[in-house]
């Protein structure tokens, strides 16, 4: 009994001694292992400092960890330590459960060439492995409960990654790389991962995933701050010929769907770019963006539906440019395929989806374009054409392709034009439309090289006005198209130059100018779009009449006025109206530069208008719209240009607009017997008409003194409009105008003579006006 008790004593002291020697040397012989046979588990040379493992509570911690590239000198992947937390009881109930796993400083270099990475011998070695496991008979596997693995947390600390992609010459490095895993599990429960990084070059990313495992759903969220798109330059590079990329992404988006149908995610979120640019090889701004703002509502890639907030640029800067040999500054931008080397890829082939995929549904909250400008150069004329499109803006509301919209666009040209577009329609269909152009106080000297080039004849001056609106209705298009230039003129033909055209421009336009400076062009249009026909007959006519008309006028024609560098008024042609024509900025363009040349000398416009003949005419013209709207069955929409002329071509004698005037004073219980149709509109549209005269003559003095102070730059101390007064005027006498008033050296110069009619009803304080206010 004895002997057996000391039996047992020596083989549990052998144990115990056993135990120990395994649970403290452990650590140094799994240091000596790992470096030893490196190669045979991972195929790579390792090396570590130490290794530290407590077979009692399952911590494993190595310090100073190396894995190295396939030469066992550079290094691949590098770590401060690695430690983790096992529970070892847990594994008795399969189950894995690992506390935490905590990587402090890894360091990793990652190179891809093609489709070849630094890592494809690891990944080739343990395939081996796994092929030599799948090769056991499963059928001597028992069916067993499946284990569950759980890992409670997972940190990256302090962390640096540097990629590379030698085929395209690019480095992305990451430094700072921070990720926090608080939970994986592999048993259906959600994982949530959190990684924050820094961009070497500039910029942050941080993400947010949550996943489910066994339902496949997932969430994912990603913060992009200030990317420095400077880094992409060698993907651009990929497809274009570009020495530069520049500028800043700043985006937070979030993406959720289930991995099981990959294309069925959505997507929603902001994004926004800075500073943006694109440079080619010889170094020259091919396109730039002050910054781009994008709102996404929702992105549906199964139903092809893309729903946009908002879309918003501003400081485009564009332009093109052809050079004296024919190319342009976007000729060679674009790389050959023999450049991209795609013709490897040309080689393999490619699975093409023949399915019909539902049409593209695109829907913009709101879109919009602000202080842009885009430059148009050619260099392949006899003198160098170069004109610059300035302050563009353009804004649409509820943008959709395949729905009726509605976007206004407005730009200066050059230093003193104007432009402004209206577009109501669709993308899907030709059938309806709505296109309105206004073009004003265009240069047309500007133009001249393309004349020289045509014709060889130079234009010298002149201004153009142009307002055109062409409306398609079930494919038939209706249009009106004025054009109006003021003092075109054209010199003598160039004998260096062989033009393209042989027109007789001199005389032709001498043919079309009227005995007042102007080439007034109607030009309607009317017809199916596929086959317009323009109105010829009506252009001739009128040359036809113009040429009469100087003839009949020639010795009267230099007797009038005050010479070419005088002005006394400026003539308002059309008081209903509150623009102004070719003739008008003409004249204003003359005051702008007489005064800029004589800063000592001050202008006031006066506007003078018979507030009674203008208040009839308006009466009248308010009469006729609300008959055309009753008979056209629209009386909501708002008046366009097609309307205008179609108002103004009813006859006062018209029995229809007669009968339509008695039928609305008889609901007014106003009699209307023998009364003039101009009587019928004063009683039903009197006290609006005066109002409507009032406000349109508030309108065109704020043009007025936009167009001055803001286009012409002249000062408002040199330059001022008197405040409109229409109870001061009961009828100004003689012609619509503006009258000029002109001081010198605190002394007053009226530049025409006051009508007697103004002497009278008028008193001094009338005549100079002296306070002012917002019109």
């Amino acid at each position: 009994m004895k002997k057996s008790r000391k039996i047992l004593i020596t083989l549990g002291t052998l144990m115990g001694v056993l135990f120990l020697v395994v649970l403290f040397g452990i650590s140094p012989f799994a240091k000596y292992y790992v470096e030893k046979h490196g190669k045979e588990l991972v195929g790579r040379r390792v090396t570590v400092e130490k290794v530290r493992f407590n077979l009692l509570n399952g911590k494993l911690r190595i310090d100073n960890f190396t894995l190295y590239e396939p030469d066992d000198a550079t290094r691949f992947v590098a770590m401060n330590r690695f430690a983790t937390d096992l529970k070892l009881r847990s594994l008795l109930k399969r189950h894995i459960n690992i506390r935490y796993i905590d990587l402090v400083r890894p360091d990793v270099h990652i190179t891809q060439h093609g489709n070849s990475f630094n890592f494809d011998d690891m990944v080739t070695h343990f395939q081996s492995d796994t092929t030599a496991v799948e090769q056991v008979d499963t059928l001597t596997v028992e069916e067993s409960a499946p284990w569950i693995i759980e890992i409670d947390s997972i940190t990256i600390r302090n962390g640096k990654m540097l990629y590379e992609d030698q085929q395209v010459e690019a480095q992305w490095g990451f430094n700072d790389l921070n990720i926090y895993i608080p939970s994986v599990y592999f048993t259906g429960k959600s994982t949530d991962v959190g990684i924050g990084f820094d961009f070497a070059e500039g910029g942050s990313l941080n993400t947010n995933l949550a996943y489910n495992i066994e339902s496949n759903d997932f969430d994912l969220s990603v913060e992009i701050n200030r990317l420095a798109l400077s880094t992409v330059l060698p993907y651009f590079r990929q497809t274009l010929n570009l020495s530069a990329v520049e500028g800043d992404l700043t985006a937070d988006v979030n993406l959720t769907g289930n991995l099981g149908f990959i294309m069925g995610f959505s997507i929603a979120g902001t994004a926004d770019l800075e500073n943006f640019s694109l440079h080619d090889v010889k170094e020259r701004e091919v396109f730039a963006l002050e910054s781009g703002h994008l709102e996404v509502d929702s992105v549906d890639f199964v139903n092809n539906s893309f729903h946009l907030g908002r879309l918003a640029f501003e400081g485009l800067r564009g332009g093109y440019e052809i050079f004296a040999d024919s190319t342009t500054n976007f000729t060679g931008l674009v790389k050959e395929i023999s450049e991209r080397g795609l013709e490897e890829d040309a080689a393999v082939s490619v699975k093409v989806d023949s399915t019909e995929h539902d049409p593209l549904k695109l829907h913009i909250r709101e879109l919009s374009l602000k202080r842009s400008n885009f430059r148009f150069a050619d260099n392949t004329l006899h003198k160098p054409f170069v004109y610059n499109i300035t302050n563009i803006g353009l804004l649409g509301r509820d943008f959709d392709l395949e729905k009726m919209n509605n976007i206004t666009a407005q730009a200066t040209l050059q230093s003193t034009g104007s432009a402004r577009l209206r577009w109501q329609g669709t993308f899907t269909s030709l059938a309806n439309h709505n296109i309105t152009l206004m073009l004003s106080n265009v240069a047309m000297k500007d133009f001249s090289p393309y004349c020289e080039a045509f014709t060889a004849h130079p234009i010298t001056q002149g201004n153009l006005s142009f307002e055109s609106q062409n409306i398609i209705t079930n494919y038939q298009l209706v249009g009106a198209n004025k054009l109006d230039t003021y003092q075109f003129s054209i010199d003598k033909k160039l004998k260096e130059i062989d033009p393209s055209v042989k027109l007789p421009l001199k005389l032709g336009v001498y043919v079309l100018t009227d005995k007042t400076g102007h080439i007034n062009l109607d030009l309607p249009v009317k017809g199916r779009i596929d086959d317009p026909e323009f109105s010829y007959r009506k252009i001739i006519f009128k040359a036809l009449g113009n040429v009469l008309l100087k003839v009949a006028t020639a010795p009267f024609s230099f007797l009038k006025g005050k010479g070419d560098d005088g002005f006394s008024s400026v003539a308002i042609n059309e008081p209903l109206k509150p623009g102004f024509d070719a003739e008008q900025y003409a004249t204003f363009d003359q005051i702008a530069a007489t005064l800029k040349e004589k800063p000592e000398m001050k202008a006031r416009l006066t506007q003078k208008i018979n507030i009674d003949e203008a208040t009839d005419a308006m009466a009248l013209f308010a009469l006729k719209a609300a008959y055309y709207k009753r008979t056209s069955g629209d009386s909501t929409s708002m008046l366009n240009l097609v309307d205008y002329d179609r108002i103004m071509a009813i006859k006062d004698n018209s029995s229809e607009l007669n009968a339509y005037a008695d039928s609305e004073l008889q609901q007014r219980n106003i009699a209307s017997q023998k009364r003039s149709i101009q009587e019928k509109a004063e009683q039903l549209y009197g006290n609006v008409a005066h109002t409507q005269v009032v406000r349109v003559a508030e309108v065109r003095n704020r043009i007025l003194g936009d167009y001055m102070l803001q286009k012409q730059q002249v000062s408002a101390e040199q330059f001022s409009i008197a405040p409109f007064a229409p109870d001061s005027l009961p009828s100004a006498g003689g012609k619509d105008r503006y009258a000029i008033t002109v001081e010198i050296e605190g002394e007053e110069i009226a530049l025409e003579e006051p009508t007697q009619a103004e002497e009278i009803t008028a008193t001094p304080e009338e005549q100079t006006p002296t306070t002012s206010q917002e019109p």
